[in-house]
């Protein structure tokens, strides 16, 4: 018997709409495929998460879980993913992840988290170097890893903080996006810290393993010090009258809190855990 998908289910009003709309968030399914074309090293790893992903989630491989996940999507309005599909960009979940998403049968947006295109896994090293984004060509744009989906008015909005930060060119595409004071939906891998979001992440990892977290609060890790475009980015973001919402993933449990907009911020689960969030769009005065 079929694991059944669980969505966490969001409501937005658009002033506007002329219509409803369904968008298909998906985020870490951590796909850990490897074949004879990686080392031996890979393969073992990725056997072993595999095995860890599948026990703490649906107790299938992560790769059948997002194919369960995609499937239970089907006829949305548009699919958007926030990161992390691929545990590592090996040949094989590339390959398996074109099959799924190309031609696509269903518009979508997709950014990078920060294992879709680490070889940490592959050959030891997690910083990012030139080219890392374009292996994830069949679904981003590789020269920015950012994007953009407009929808019956509605703009999705799409920017890599895969490395705890935001360039200054995502900065100025983010205020270009924005600027006319068009209806925005603004998704992202990694959750922009607000104190509200530290006790469960804290909780969860450790670490305060956020976009624009005090590094003083990190205990383990190499604190990532938050670039000037990186806090501005989040001061905009959390206080513009014209977004209507954040999607993020990356913490691996779902949670819900305020912007001081007062809009609201949406961690969704995972899809290794058959887990995703369903984002009605209903029109509104």
């Amino acid at each position: 018997m079929t694991p059944p998908i669980h969505w966490e289910e969001t409501t937005l009003t658009v002033p506007g709409l002329p219509r409803p709309l369904t968008l298909m968030q998906i985020t870490d399914a951590h796909m850990t495929l490897s074949d004879q074309r990686d080392s031996a090293y890979t393969r073992e790893v990725e056997e072993d998460r595999t095995g860890g992903f599948g026990r703490v989630g649906m107790n299938l491989p992560p790769a059948e879980a997002f194919r369960l996940t995609l499937k239970a999507a089907e006829g949305a309005d548009c699919l958007v993913f926030t990161g992390d599909i691929l545990d590592a960009p090996t040949a094989i979940n590339r390959e398996t992840l074109d099959g799924f998403l190309n031609p696509p049968k269903t518009p979508y947006l997709y950014i990078t988290g920060n294992h879709d295109w680490s070889r940490t896994w592959i050959n030891g090293r997690s910083a990012r170097e030139d080219g890392d984004l374009e292996v994830l060509g069949a679904f981003l744009d590789p020269r920015t890893g950012y994007g953009v989906c407009q929808l019956d008015g509605v703009r999705l909005i799409g920017l890599d903080d895969s490395e705890y930060q935001i360039s200054e060119d995502a900065l100025r595409f983010f205020r270009e996006q924005t600027a006319d004071g068009a209806p925005c939906l603004l998704f992202l891998h990694i959750p922009l810290y607000l104190p509200t979001l530290l006790a469960d992440t804290m909780d969860a990892w450790e670490d305060p393993i956020l976009l624009g977290a005090p590094p003083e609060l990190y205990r383990q890790r190499t604190a990532p010090v938050p670039t000037e475009s990186t806090l501005e980015f989040c001061r905009l973001a959390e206080t513009l009258p014209n977004l209507l919402g954040v999607f993020t993933g990356h913490l691996h449990f779902p949670h819900e809190n305020l912007l001081p907009s007062g809009v609201r911020q949406y961690v969704t689960p995972p899809a290794y855990q058959g887990r995703g969030r369903r984002i009605r769009l209903v029109p509104g005065e």
